[in-house]
């Protein structure tokens, strides 16, 4: 019977390998094509844009749709050069960098890097940022700097290497003993020159946090030019406080447009050893091996990323870069392609975008321009179907705004889409009802304190949309929640798993009654009955034989028990374990 449990395990499991759905790159580009509007925007949002020009362009067949994207793209340039034009963001400007370099766009990228250049912001990193002179002479250095136009300058005194007026240490520090301002400007650069100090010379800029030192630029001879990187960047202009996420992007734009901007200082300070965007993003803005080494560290078993599309995506594209690193990016490849969506996506536009630009972008064509993903919101058939959440912002094709419902022009102006409702910037639901609506089963912040959304707020009170047939719902009056659906699947894998689940419990249940019963049990004197051997008797021959002696309870070792017998769900469990065994071969 065990053997019998375990072949149905083994066929049950197969069944449900079998019938997974199978990935398919082309599905997935019809997805994220058909997710594009008719000026070539995704979402209207620059981010989502710019990895899906990434997508596309790696594709090959698909670079009409992409140069068409990024035509959408230069249109939201501001007239300060950076993306979008209102509010301008620090990781849309990388993003629309990175897609215009892809695509050889470079005619306006001088202007861009200045622009992403200008969100730079001081960070306050608790090191010290200390110059160091090197020599056995005693003199003076000069250092000279500007700011904004003016030119300033300061006259150290050097005796031996030390630094009379400073300490009388071996490093000047920058901010205490020359001027703040040198750290309030990020990338400032101050022209060190030591002609009056005699012999050779060895000039230093060194950083210092607690006990570790960092040497950062080194020059032999009389004069260097050293480089103040206490820099990093915040969402966008007008955001003085360091962010990670933006700074790490940047980083990654800068590095691929050959861009002289260095924030690794803040990187570095910021970074965490276990976080696969850091360390991806890190390796791709500095090519440092060490970041690949931490990132087969942290890969799960499975292949992924913390079991996140968006970081296995950006792991794979750094890993693929090295090809001592060609085994684990395969095993990410992996399980990303598991994760793929009925309707060919990967989660959101970005998302898919960001894993098909990363994986899978060879042998696909050309989406068809009427391609309606599976299971979308929207069909475009020409009816406005309210009750499956079709409106004039999701499907306007169907759902055309009537006259007098549009906004006015500058309702919008704070609104930047990009699917998060960001009340920081000043979106509610009215002014950007694209990213902070209601039924998008997102619980926006406006959402919550409002208490405007009981569908994406999980409100106690049932409500028409929420996915429950619940309440006073009926299949008339709430017919996305209660009309009766058809079993949707992943590739049709779902149902035949269910099925072979149900057959298995059945026949795991007859087993359990047959047992229960004592049916299918031999008796004494029946065939295939045998007689318990004895436990605690080791096997011996025959001149071993010691002289039998009988046990009464008084004379048992202490601590001795009949061992228990195995539980029915013991066996089972072995036998499932058995199984997972033998597939694992």
């Amino acid at each position: 019977m065990r053997k019998l449990l375990s072949l149905l395990v083994i066929f049950c499991l197969a069944i449900s390998t079998a019938t997974a759905a199978e990935f398919s790159a082309q599905s997935a580009y019809n997805w994220l094509s058909s997710k594009s509007d008719s000026a070539g925007s995704f979402n209207s949002n620059v981010f989502d844009t710019s990895w899906a020009v990434l997508a596309m362009d790696k594709a090959g067949t698909m670079s009409a749709p992409a140069e068409r994207s990024l035509k959408w793209i230069f249109s939201q340039q501001s007239a300060t050069n950076c993306f979008p034009s209102s509010p301008c963001k620090t990781k849309d400007t990388a993003l629309a960098m990175l897609a215009m370099n892809k695509l050889q766009r470079v005619d306006n990228m001088t202007k861009i890097q200045e622009a992403l250049k200008s969100m730079l912001v001081p960070s306050s990193m608790p090191g010290q940022w200390l110059l160091e002179v090197s020599t056995d002479k005693t003199g003076t250095c000069k250092l000279e700097w500007e700011i904004n136009g003016q030119k300033k300058d300061k006259i150290v005194a050097v005796d031996k290497g030390r630094f009379t007026e400073c300490l009388n240490s071996y490093f000047l520090n920058l901010k205490d003993c020359v001027s703040t301002a040198l750290l309030n400007n990020p990338g400032i650069s101050v022209k060190v020159d030591c002609t009056a100090v005699e012999g050779s010379k060895f000039i230093t800029l060194v950083y210092r946090q607690a006990n570790s030192f960092y040497v950062l630029s080194s020059a032999t001879g009389d004069t260097a030019d050293v480089v103040i990187n206490n820099g990093c960047f915040g969402n966008g202009p007008g955001d003085s406080s360091c962010k990670k996420d933006p700074s790490m992007y940047a980083a990654w734009a800068a590095k691929e447009t050959s861009m002289a901007l260095d924030v690794k200082m803040y990187l570095m300070n910021a970074y965490s050893e276990e976080s696969a965007d850091d360390n991806a993003l890190l390796y791709m803005a500095t090519k440092d091996a060490r970041y690949l080494a931490a990132l087969k560290q942290i890969q799960k078993t499975d292949g992924s990323f913390d079991r996140n599309v968006l970081k296995t995506a950006l792991a794979v594209m750094a890993m693929k870069e090295d090809s001592a690193y060609s085994e684990q990016a395969a095993k990410a490849v992996g399980w990303l392609k598991t994760k793929q969506k009925a309707d060919g996506s990967f989660g959101t536009v970005s998302e898919t975008a960001a894993v098909l630009y990363a994986a899978f972008a060879e042998g696909v064509d050309a989406p068809p321009s009427d391609y309606v993903p599976p299971g979308a919101i929207c069909n475009n058939d020409g009816k406005c179907q309210m009750d499956a959440g079709e409106d004039s912002t999701n499907c306007p094709l169907d759902c055309p705004a009537e006259e007098g419902d549009e906004e006015p022009a500058d309702t919008f102006s704070d609104c930047q889409v990009n699917g998060v409702c960001e009340t920081d910037y000043g979106e509610t639901s009215k002014n950007c009802p694209t990213d902070c609506s209601c039924g998008d089963g997102k619980c926006d912040d406006y959402e919550e304190s409002e208490g405007t959304c009981k569908r994406d707020c999980a409100a106690a009170e049932p409500s028409c949309g929420d996915g429950d047939c619940n309440g006073d719902e009926t299949e008339e009056s709430c017919p996305r929640d209660c009309a009766e659906q058809p079993v949707t699947t992943s590739g049709g894998s779902t149902k035949w798993v269910i099925i072979a689940l149900i057959v298995l419990i059945i026949i795991a249940g007859g087993i359990f009654a047959a047992k229960k019963l004592g049916l299918s049990k031999a008796k004494p004197g029946q065939p295939g009955y045998a007689f318990p051997k004895p436990i605690g008797m080791p096997p011996m021959g025959p001149s071993k034989v010691p002289p039998m002696r009988q046990m009464t309870s008084s004379s048992k070792p202490s601590g001795f028990a009949r061992p228990a017998a195995k539980s029915k769900d013991e066996e089972l469990d072995k036998s499932l374990a058995e199984a997972r065994k033998l597939l694992g071969k």
